[in-house]
C-alpha cells in the first residue's frame, strides 16, 4: 500500500468510525492528499548508490581503474588485502616503547585479512549504521547511506594481545602518486 493510498483509507476509516459527515471527510481527504505530495517531494533518506556526489582527485581514480590496473591497486575481492602491523616508532621522551602485536598480519607472509575472512567475521559481528558522507571544503553532504561493516575492535583482535597502542594510522589506494597517498588516523581508545 502506498502512502496515498494509506492517508485515503485512514480518511474513510475516520468517517466510517466516527460518523464524520461526508464534507468533512472530503475536505481531511483533500488535506492528506495535499501532505502526501509534500512527502513525496522530499529528497529520499538514503542516497541512491549513481547519486553519491564524487570528489575524487588524481588519476588515475581508483573506480577508473580496469584489468591489471585494478589487481595491482588490490581493489579486487579476489587481491583485497588489509595489513596489520606494530609501529617500531619510538622518540624519548614521550614514546619509550614501541607498540607490539601478539600476530601481525601481513602480505609477506600470507596472513593478511582477506575479503572471506573479514566477511565471515561479519557473519557474527556485522554492524549497519547511516552516515553522511561529507567533505571539508563543501557546503552540503557528499550523499546518505547505510553502511555495513564489522567493528574495528573485532578486525584487531585477530592480531592477538596488542600492546603500548597508542594510534591506528590507515591508509589505503588513492592513486600512483605517493604524494597523494589516502591517510588518516585514529586514537586507539
Amino acid at each position: 500500500m502506498n502512502r496515498r493510498k494509506f492517508l485515503n483509507t485512514g480518511s474513510y476509516v475516520a468517517y466510517a468510525g466516527f460518523g464524520l459527515s461526508h464534507e468533512i471527510v472530503s475536505v481531511q481527504a483533500s488535506e492528506l492528499n495535499d501532505t502526501a505530495k509534500k512527502i513525496e517531494s522530499f529528497k529520499p533518506l538514503l542516497t541512491p548508490q549513481d547519486a553519491f556526489y564524487d570528489v575524487s582527485r588524481g588519476n588515475p581514480k581508483p573506480f577508473t581503474l580496469k584489468g591489471k590496473a585494478l589487481d595491482e591497486a588490490r581493489l579486487t575481492p579476489e587481491t583485497w588485502r588489509c595489513e596489520i602491523t606494530a609501529d617500531p616508532f619510538t622518540e624519548e621522551p614521550h614514546t619509550k616503547v614501541a607498540s607490539k602485536l601478539e600476530k601481525s598480519l601481513t602480505i609477506s607472509d600470507g596472513t593478511a585479512l582477506d575479503l572471506p575472512t573479514l566477511l565471515s567475521l561479519g557473519k557474527k559481528h556485522e554492524v549497519h549504521f547511516l552516515k553522511a558522507m561529507q567533505c571539508l571544503n563543501l557546503a552540503s553532504p557528499l550523499g546518505q547511506g547505510l553502511w555495513t561493516g564489522v567493528p574495528l575492535r573485532e578486525v584487531l583482535k585477530l592480531c592477538g594481545k596488542m600492546s603500548d597502542v597508542r594510534r591506528i594510522y590507515f591508509w589505503g589506494f588513492h592513486n600512483n602518486d605517493p604524494k597523494q597517498v589516502f591517510k588518516s588516523s585514529l586514537s586507539y581508545t
